[in-house]
């Protein structure tokens, strides 16, 4: 699995390299969707593996707590707005 992860982003770094001629934005297009099909499959595979393996699961420091109580605030102030989806969405 750890080969894996590394193998993908090897891969993630050769997206540029792809091209679809047929498409109606040829340069972007086929670029995007290969490179986030690819983020998807490794953010997979990495849950997975911090799951069951605890190496693999982020430590948890000081800046990680303040970012997660930021997040917390935002959710909070966010839950009890006047206009929660205008709140969410910022518009």
């Amino acid at each position: 699995m750890q080969r894996f992860l590394i193998w993908g982003l090897y891969f993630i770094l050769l997206t540029p390299l792809f091209f679809q001629q047929g498409l109606l934005h040829p340069l972007i297009l086929f670029k995007t969707v290969i490179f986030q099909a690819a983020i998807e499959i490794l953010f997979a595979v990495y849950v997975f593996l911090a799951v069951f393996n605890k190496q693999y699961r982020p430590k948890l420091t000081a800046i990680k707590l303040a970012v997660l109580f930021l997040f917390l605030i935002l959710a909070v102030s966010g839950i009890f707005s006047p206009n929660g989806e205008r709140s969410f969405w910022s518009v």
